[in-house]
């Protein structure tokens, strides 16, 4: 399938990245969590990346092959020693299909980068120390928006 997202850059902003600990818990671009701040306490990390492999270039793909993209994704950090977390990006109207996803605690930006650009993602969510979401943004996503965006208040 090629069908394209409308906005990208709208979807990233307003997507529900999820993450499934034991309770499971939402991450907003540009909003504190609380949960973040928790699961840094308990793995003894400070920053934490979340990542897909799937819909390269906001490109729908078949489920079968956004499975094999994750399961490379999933080889490519167990390769590096990362122990990343499930979760799955959503977009809260429904209008985009859920995408399986991986937090990866402790993994710095540009690390994730290059990955993201492996896997072709125009972009995906970091967060530091004080558990804040923004959007990290691929410099050859080929959309107009600076390196990082954190959603504006309101």
């Amino acid at each position: 399938m090629s069908r394209a997202a409308a906005d990208p850059r709208q979807a990233y902003l307003g997507a529900d990245y999820t993450v499934r600990t034991d309770p499971p818990f939402t991450l907003r671009i540009g909003e504190p969590s609380a949960a973040l701040i928790r699961l840094y306490a308990r793995l003894g990390c400070e920053r934490c990346v979340y990542l897909t492999a799937c819909n390269p270039r906001s490109r729908l793909l078949r489920p079968a092959a956004n499975r094999r993209r994750m399961r490379a994704l999933a080889a490519a950090l167990a390769q590096r020693g990362w122990n990343p977390i499930a979760g799955e990006g959503r977009d809260p109207s429904g209008r985009w299909p859920a995408e399986p996803s991986l937090l990866v605690p402790g993994m710095d930006i540009p690390e994730a980068l290059a990955l993201a650009r492996r896997f072709g993602q125009n972009a995906f969510a970091a967060a530091g120390s004080e558990g804040i979401p923004e959007l990290v943004w691929s410099p050859r996503s080929g959309l107009s928006a600076p390196a990082r965006h954190v959603r504006p208040p309101g």
